[in-house]
């Protein structure tokens, strides 16, 4: 399964792909020196596994699909998505989410 066909699914049918039809990233589409880069569920969570060359030395990471981090607010948090392509967090939509404490609700900021 492609990349793209995998992101338009819901998450629940996310969850449901058998892992060896999770997403690989053709070699000759990668960028910053990666040489591998597949999907894989690691302890429950959706992620990447990235392998990286440079000047000789090797590296294998794996990195979930989705981080947050806290914004100056403590209710304040911003969505990042790992980019399986260079290998970094990127957030071309960054999504902001402001918490309802009292509620437990998330409301998007966009």
């Amino acid at each position: 399964m492609t990349y793209e066909t995998f992101m338009n699914l819901t998450d629940e049918e996310q969850l449901k792909v058998p892992t060896e039809e999770l997403p690989i990233i053709p070699k000759d589409q990668l960028r910053n020196y990666l040489t591998s880069s597949r999907m894989m569920l690691k302890d429950a969570i959706l992620g990447w596994e990235i392998s990286k060359e440079y000047q000789g030395n090797k590296k294998t990471e794996w990195f979930p699909m989705y981080t947050e981090k806290k914004g100056l607010l403590e209710n304040l948090i911003f969505q990042y998505q790992f980019n399986p392509y260079n290998g970094t967090y990127t957030s071309p939509e960054q999504k902001a989410y402001v918490k309802d404490l009292a509620k437990g609700a998330n409301r998007c900021n966009n």
